[in-house]
């Protein structure tokens, strides 16, 4: 109880009588419960603290071999609702667009869906996140992944990207962010889709550029009205979702999603 903010003490016990023995069992194991549990983030912190005192190569091979056993027993997921509905967007054969794959959740769902006969191209530009997406690929059950060391966005050039830091100390690659050279902490190279994949007949495209879209987006419009893809996009701004209504797409935000899922009229 002693690891308990008096408030929390207060709030637990304010609606039982204490005194019955059957009660008070209850009440202490809830406060052992509780308690518990804010060890185990005690620790997990900790732990935390203590990998990101590690050379980043240790750090990059605790993950990678994390990964691996958890492709091996099929955990390796997203728990971002369009994830759950991938096999109502795209079937076999279908060739999909995977835009700031990061270590490849959604590529290896997409991977599944889409067979030996279609194909996956994964967009990955931090180098260090690229080695364990190129790592996991190697798991998957079909061959059919095309991975790309590049940024997407409105025209071929250099790109700088800027690479946050969690409050444990591990650098946060998930909000990696693209920006101009003298922004970033790293140069990398940036395409547009349109110059790559103009004849393909995309499917889906899933873009998690973290406030790139609208540079992203420019160089894909060739994409996006020939193929008319379904695209599963982060972002919170409302322009862009506008942008991309105005193509001629229906929208909708799905419930606790950072996505907004977009499908043609």
């Amino acid at each position: 109880m002693a690891d308990l903010p008096a408030i929390a003490v207060k709030v637990l016990t304010s609606t039982f009588d204490v005194k019955s023995p059957m009660v008070g069992y209850a009440v202490n194991q809830r406060f052992l419960a509780v308690s518990n549990l804010a060890r185990e983030k005690k620790a997990m912190s900790l732990l935390k603290y203590l990998v990101s005192k590690m050379p980043q190569g240790w750090q990059s091979e605790m993950k990678r071999m994390r990964f691996a056993r958890q492709i091996s027993n099929n955990s390796f997921l997203t728990e971002e609702p369009e994830y759950e509905l991938l096999d109502t967007l795209v079937k076999k054969g279908d060739w999909v667009v995977d835009v700031g794959a990061n270590v490849g959740h959604y590529t290896k769902r997409l991977s599944e869906l889409v067979g030996a006969e279609g194909r996956v191209v994964a967009f990955e530009p931090v180098p260090e996140t690229f080695a364990l997406l190129s790592s996991n690929v190697q798991h998957f059950a079909h061959k059919n992944v095309t991975l790309i060391n590049a940024a997407v966005s409105e025209k071929m050039d250099i790109a700088g990207i800027s690479i946050p830091t969690f409050s444990s100390g591990l650098v946060n690659y998930y909000e990696a962010e693209v920006g101009g050279v003298q922004e970033g902490e790293l140069s990398v190279l940036a395409l547009t889709l349109d110059s790559l994949l103009a004849s393909a007949p995309v499917a889906l495209m899933k873009i998690d550029v973290e406030g790139h879209e609208a540079q992203a987006l420019a160089g894909m419009k060739n994409i996006i009205e020939s193929s008319r893809p379904t695209i599963i996009l982060e972002t919170r701004n409302q322009e862009i979702i506008d942008q991309i209504n105005a193509l001629g797409y229906n929208s909708e935000r799905l419930t606790d999603s950072p996505n907004v899922l977009f499908r043609s009229k």
